[in-house]
């Protein structure tokens, strides 16, 4: 029971490894094992370039893998299990998953569950399986028995700072390095799984975090960390302070990024904003989720739309770029709602695609799922929830978004469009390296491309923010369909869509050219 394969896999629909504490996770949990004696190996890619061949030559006594993704548990697991027929399946990864339950009954070819975090019970899972011996005493476990499932008590919460260095991705090399200064959370946002499984929010230590960012970047050359914490900057702004000094201190010279609150604003002062930059912060990931009272109550953020605001021109007015989550639909819904969030989203900039269209996921267990009226939710067999809009208006907006993205997403529009525009960040970190190293002009230069192509983007950003207000005008008097497509075709239409990712992607062929980079932004 040595060989270990993690399968941290993505496809077009779920992109898990976008999702960067996922990746944490999933690198800290292979470092454990490694420490402990096995074998492990890591499969980071698109589901559809699974090398089956590779994985049997591998022999892996058991697969882990995150959570439900369709076609990973429809085509590609049956196909791993076909050439690996003793293998056994382990789902939970250290990725929160309210639906394991409801997983395991539909597909039986996953044998258990680690539910919680998950470096303990891996441990104890494969000693179990070594010596055959019964699964009742690994804690945090669930398993099958006869027709039935058992679900052992929760394992102890493990002190993160004995942790091992996280492991490098086999593709490594092309990215940023995903930190966990702390684990759980401190918030209670009423959609968020974390509360539910009543994790206890822990802290690494700030000498401890910086050893371990200072050897990835003296050893691995890491020029770029992302702090995935899902409350980066708790529980209060002096234990901030103190590791971004050390960062500083440590003249590490890498570009940060990290995941912060609207109400962080609150906490900001001269010291920490200009210890922020000298440290190296270039981006940072705020979760806006709504731009208007009604939702933010909803989902329980404790923040409020002018908080938003504050953080976002702080940031922006510092030289820090700034991306946003945001939920822009939920089953209460209203016109007036959705026009405060999208007057937001065309303000700024973020009237994406994404954003659009976003649209809350719930889970069992979780607050929301309880305050919301039961006849508004569905539930399928996998435990997913859906749910309808009090709204019959917004219920016909939203399908419309549905019908209209999905076209384009089948001709490829919006997957072509969305590579240029995430390739935006990395012009402006280009720039920030030069200007570090005292190339003052070459970092200009690189400048100067990127508010070109960012000027692109926020002009797509205004075209289809304008477009969503007219979905929302067309809604007023009663949404008719034909005129939706009629009016799509004239404010957003394909060829439109094209022509501007064909602009974009111009203006970056010649900035790669004039910085002579390669096709994974090396000079």
């Amino acid at each position: 029971m040595k060989n270990i394969l993690l399968l941290s896999v993505e496809d077009e629909e779920n992109n898990i490894c976008i999702n960067t504490y996922k990746d944490a996770a999933v690198l800290t949990l292979t470092a454990y094992l490694k420490e402990k004696g096995y074998n492990v190996k890591i499969i980071d890619e698109d589901i559809k370039d699974i090398d089956y061949t590779d994985i049997k030559k591998f022999k892996p006594d058991v697969i882990g893998i995150h959570g439900y993704i369709k076609s990973l548990f429809d085509k590609a697991l049956p196909e791993i299990k076909k050439n690996n027929p003793d293998t056994y399946i382990c789902m939970g990864l250290g990725q929160p998953d309210l639906n394991i339950k409801e997983v395991l009954k539909k597909y039986p070819i996953i044998d258990f569950a680690v539910y919680n975090e998950a470096e303990l019970t891996w441990c104890n899972l494969l000693k179990c399986l070594e010596k055959n011996e019964s699964l009742e005493k690994v804690k945090g476990l669930i398993y099958r028995k006869n027709d039935t499932f058992i679900v052992t008590e929760p394992e102890e919460l493990i002190d993160i700072n004995t942790l091992p260095y996280i492991a490098l991705n086999p593709d490594h090399k092309k990215r940023m390095l995903n930190i966990q200064t702390s684990r759980g959370c401190t918030n209670h946002c009423s959609f968020c799984t974390m509360r539910s499984l009543q994790r206890k929010y822990r802290m690494k230590d700030v000498k401890r975090t910086v050893d371990e960012i200072e050897y990835f970047v003296r050893e691995h050359k890491k020029t770029k960390v992302h702090f995935s914490d899902y409350s980066f900057e708790d529980p209060n702004k002096n234990r901030l302070k103190a590791l971004l000094q050390e960062i500083i201190n440590r003249d590490l010279n890498v570009m940060l990024s990290g995941n912060f609150r609207p109400n962080f604003i609150k906490k900001i002062d001269h010291e920490l904003l200009d210890l922020l930059l000298k440290a190296g912060f270039t981006r940072a990931f705020i979760g806006i989720e709504a731009a208007n009272e009604q939702d933010l109550i909803l989902y329980n953020k404790q923040s409020t739309v002018q908080d938003a605001h504050r953080i976002i021109n702080t940031f922006k007015w510092s030289g820090i770029n700034t991306e946003i989550g945001f939920i822009n639909f939920n089953p209460y819904s209203t016109l007036d709602s959705l026009r405060q969030n999208v007057d937001f989203l065309d303000w700024y900039g973020y009237a994406n695609f994404f954003n659009i269209k976003s649209t809350l996921g719930m889970f069992k267990e979780t607050p929301i799922y309880n305050s919301i009226e039961k006849d508004l939710m569905t539930t399928d067999d996998l435990g997913k929830i859906t749910f309808k809009f009090k709204n019959p208006e917004v219920a016909k907006i939203h399908e419309f978004i549905n019908y209209y993205f999905n076209y384009l997403r089948n001709e490829k529009i919006i997957q072509d469009y969305e590579k240029e525009f995430n390739d935006i960040k990395n012009i402006y970190e280009f720039s920030f390296k030069l200007k570090r190293k005292g190339d003052i002009d070459p970092s200009l230069c690189a400048l100067d491309y990127y508010y070109q192509i960012k000027h692109m983007s926020d002009a797509m950003s205004h075209y289809i923010a304008s477009w969503f207000k007219k979905l929302l005008d067309l809604a007023d008097k009663g949404f008719n369909l034909e005129e939706a497509k009629l009016m799509s075709v004239n404010i957003l239409s394909p060829d439109f869509i094209r022509e501007t990712t064909e602009i974009m992607r111009d203006k970056r062929k010649r900035f790669d050219k004039t910085f002579h980079l390669d096709e994974e932004g090396r000079i």
